[in-house]
């Protein structure tokens, strides 16, 4: 699990897993058009912050790509 410093007033890149310890590993060392993501990839999530003032109903969750 990462461990990270959310700060909720501003947007912030939030890693799934710190550098080097992702539970797999896919096993290649050049993206040659068989893959999506390069090797280095790291799944993370994007927090955007709702601005100041505006009263908060909920939440939004978008998960891209499946």
């Amino acid at each position: 699990m990462a461990s990270a410093v959310v700060t909720p007033d501003r947007q912030q890149v939030l890693y799934l897993w710190e550098e080097g310890n992702a539970p797999a590993e896919t096993e290649y060392t050049e993206n040659d058009g068989g893959y999506f993501d390069d090797p280095d990839f790291r799944p993370y999530i994007t927090s955007f912050p709702v601005p100041e003032g505006t009263a908060v109903k909920g939440a939004v969750l978008i998960c891209p790509g499946g």
